[in-house]
């Protein structure tokens, strides 16, 4: 099997020891090329040493005639994922990822891009995992399943032999260690550990001879569980408690944090973390908070955790909650996560899901679908038994939040029903509080995906009558109005909206409030509010024709790409009034640059709806270039999209009325008015004049055209009511449609 790998590049994490070191060693042998990927770290935990542990294995593959190159960076942290994969360089190469059943989601999410790109590439993805894991790749054409058995007698002898060395008396006791382990190399390496401990051998590793000439069958641990707990049970009591406080922490933990829930000074824990190296039960690492360990396998965590009392685990996870709380990067969002797990697991659950609905918010920025599921386990984690004020509270928003989040991921009217309802009555019955403003604000953004818009607008106008004494969170409703305004068609009272918004921003800015609403402050929203009221203003006036106003807001919106102002939710309406804009302009260049733009944020965020309007801006890209049967073709898509994914079904009616003008524009007179017919009585039910307006005057043209009659009083009475509503909503952007369609309609009928 020599030079099997010649020529290719493989790229291995966690090779700076153990199993990922063993793989690193194996590669370079078959003439690979290797990345050699660890996070590093030096033995005290104080930071890397002058040589980190991917180079030293770097250093091992060229002592032995092999080419490798150390690589830093994280998997969890696309840029450098990214990184990595340049390391690996255009030749054929292979990625590495062990033990997936211990991902969380969020890694979870990053390896599935990982894997779903590889398809066709000259990138081999190798992944291993325990058969209870479910993998979610099974259905990929690219996607290749190799289970994989226990060891044969004959290859875990031999690696049974390494571990101990090759003298001839110690045979029956390799036999008697492989057949033991089942096969498994970590069991038969443990195993080797208890014989060593127990004097049955004396010596070192890969030298080990008998204690003694005559032979007795050893009593051995009956499984690799029990033969750690051995381990651990044997430790001074000091290490012990050190480990088992990392243990509770998690599978890597900073070294700062488990000194101050141990409570031991830093000298004291530099010792028993490199006497705990030393054992090969934890090994050196970089975390994102510093420097700190991981455990050499994650059975020893798991096996350290679990032998502790329930009562001490409880407390120990309540230590370190607090301790979290009392750090720097406790205030931060993206550990709230971390602090709920651990206040429920000390059973504080009240803590747990203010922490959780904390992280709900920020994790919906870039992930409905989690933001979600940690909405609905917040619920879960509040209980429905009678509760102090504060608590109630929290369930409503809870029940909020499952709505906010619930409408961006198709949630059906069935699931979130109990919800809606939990939130309006606690709005109503909270409607001195400011809790009750905030429920009844998202309650009715979610009514609005599927009911009338003017109902959306008067429960914005009963949410800003509650007594509210909380700036941002005023601000957040008017915006939430403005957006009523918008989809009722009332673009005037929409911007009248947006700028009462801008000014409650500007006084709760001069009061001394100097973060981003919705991103530093309490939880309105999970993006910045300011921003998406400019970009809602913005699309406003390029409806209303003033162009000049609206541009200014635009640039704005796109000079924040690249700060942590951006969120996908927001910056697609900026690029949708840009199409839009585009479009009355004749620039379908322009047009086409903008759409692809939403479509990107559409498959970067992955949430439903904007997949929707990233095909409703492709379709009015190729209205404008006159590719109008493909357009069709994008709206018709996008209407079975919103019927597939129940997602954005707000914009149903603005679809199908441009889905109408397509078909018209493509000479399908009879199929433009009917679909334009279904529109009108759905934008007449959901309150969408807007969207009326565009298929009220596609109707008339199409049953004018299609009847071939000079005097049509039904399509006269069409375009009068679109006139009507033209003047109503001041759409100024559908007046050249109007007349497109009226002097399109006279040509045919001359």
């Amino acid at each position: 099997m020599a030079n099997m790998l010649k020529g290719k590049v493989v790229l291995v994490t966690g090779a700076g020891g153990g199993i990922g070191r063993e793989m690193a060693l194996l590669a370079a042998k078959e003439g690979a090329n290797v990345v050699v990927n660890d996070l590093g770290g030096a033995v005290d935990g104080e930071g890397s040493g002058n040589t980190t542990p991917a180079q030293k294995v770097c250093d091992e593959i060229a002592a032995a005639g092999g080419k490798a190159v150390p690589n830093g960076d994280s998997v969890a942290d696309p840029a450098g994922a990214e990184r990595m994969v340049k390391a690996a360089g255009p030749r054929t190469s292979v990625i590495v990822f062990e033990d997936l059943h211990w991902l969380d989601e969020p890694s979870q999410d990053f390896l599935e891009t990982i894997v779903e790109a590889a398809g066709g590439t000259n990138f081999v993805v190798v992944l291993n995992y325990r058969p209870s894991w479910r993998c979610p790749w099974l259905a990929l054409p690219h996607y290749r399943q190799l289970p994989l058995a226990e060891l044969g007698s004959g290859d875990i002898n031999g690696l049974v032999r390494e571990l101990t060395g090759d003298d001839p008396a110690l045979e029956q006791m390799i036999f008697h260690v492989g057949r033991q382990s089942d096969g498994n190399p970590f069991f038969a390496e443990e195993l080797v550990r208890a014989l060593a401990r127990s004097g049955l051998l004396t010596g070192e590793r890969g030298h080990y001879r008998p204690a003694s000439s005559e032979w007795h069958e050893p009593v051995l641990p009956p499984t690799i569980e029990a033969a750690i707990g051995a381990r651990l049970d044997i430790l001074p009591e000091r290490e012990k408690m050190l480990l088992q406080v990392g243990a509770v922490i998690g599978k890597e933990f900073p070294a700062a944090l488990a000194r101050e829930v141990a409570g031991i000074s830093e000298g004291a824990a530099r010792e028993l973390f490199s006497d705990l190296c030393d054992l090969d039960l934890i090994k050196a690492s970089t975390t994102v908070h510093g420097p700190g360990f991981a455990f050499h396998h994650p059975l020893i965590q798991e096996v350290g955790y679990a032998m502790q009392l329930r009562s001490r685990r409880i407390a120990l996870h309540a230590a370190v909650a607090d301790a979290i709380v009392q750090s720097d990067w406790g205030y931060l969002d993206e550990f709230a996560g971390l602090l709920s797990h651990h206040y429920e697991a000390a059973g504080k659950m009240t803590a747990a899901a203010r922490q959780l609905i904390r992280s709900a918010t920020w994790v919906g920025r870039t992930n409905a679908g989690e933001a979600l599921r940690q909405s609905k386990k917040t619920r879960q984690l509040l209980g429905s038994q009678s509760a102090p004020r504060d608590v109630e509270m929290m369930r409503a928003l809870a029940s909020a939040s499952v709505l906010t989040f619930g409408w961006r991921v198709g949630m059906t009217a069935d699931e979130a029903g109990p919800y809606a309802e939990e939130a309006l009555r606690y709005a109503r019955e909270f409607a001195d509080d400011e809790a009750g403003p905030e429920v009844l604000m998202q309650y009715g953004r979610f009514k609005a995906s599927t009911g009338s818009a003017d109902a959306y607008a008067a429960l914005m106008e009963e949410a800003l009558a509650m007594p509210a004494t909380d700036l941002g969170r005023i601000a957040t409703i008017q915006g939430c109005l403005a957006q009523a305004h918008w989809m009722s068609g009332f673009l005037l009272k929409a911007e009248a909206a947006c700028d009462a918004a801008l000014r409650t921003l500007t006084i709760h800015y001069r009061r001394g409030f100097n973060g981003i609403v919705g991103l530093d402050s309490p939880p309105y929203t999970s993006f910045d509010v300011e921003l998406w009221i400019k970009c809602l203003k913005a699309r406003i006036l390029v409806w209303l024709g003033r162009f000049d106003d609206a541009n200014i807001l635009l640039d704005e919106a796109f000079r924040v790409e690249g700060t942590n102002r951006e969120a996908s939710v927001v910056q697609y309406i900026a690029y949708l009034a840009s199409v839009e804009l585009a479009c009355h302009r004749n620039d379908s260049v322009a047009a086409h640059r903008h759409a692809a733009r939403i479509q990107a944020y559409a498959d970067q965020s992955d949430i439903p709806y904007l997949q929707v309007y990233a095909l409703f801006a492709t379709a009015r890209a190729k209205i404008c270039s006159n590719a109008c049967a493909d357009a069709v073709r994008d709206l018709q898509s996008s209407l079975e999209f919103v019927a597939a994914a129940n997602a954005g079904r707000e914009h149903q009616s603005h679809l199908l009325a441009e889905l109408s003008y397509a078909q018209y524009s493509s000479g399908l007179f009879d199929e433009a008015a009917e679909t334009a017919r279904t529109a009108i009585e759905m934008a007449r039910d959901r309150h969408h004049r807007t969207a009326e307006c565009l298929a009220s005057m596609v109707h008339g043209a199409g049953i004018a055209v299609g009847k071939r009659t000079v005097v049509n009083l039904e399509a006269q009475e069409y375009f009068g009511r679109a006139e009507d509503l033209f003047r109503q909503t001041g759409a100024v952007l559908l007046a050249p449609r109007l007349e497109t369609l009226r002097a399109d309609m006279k040509a045919h009928l001359d």
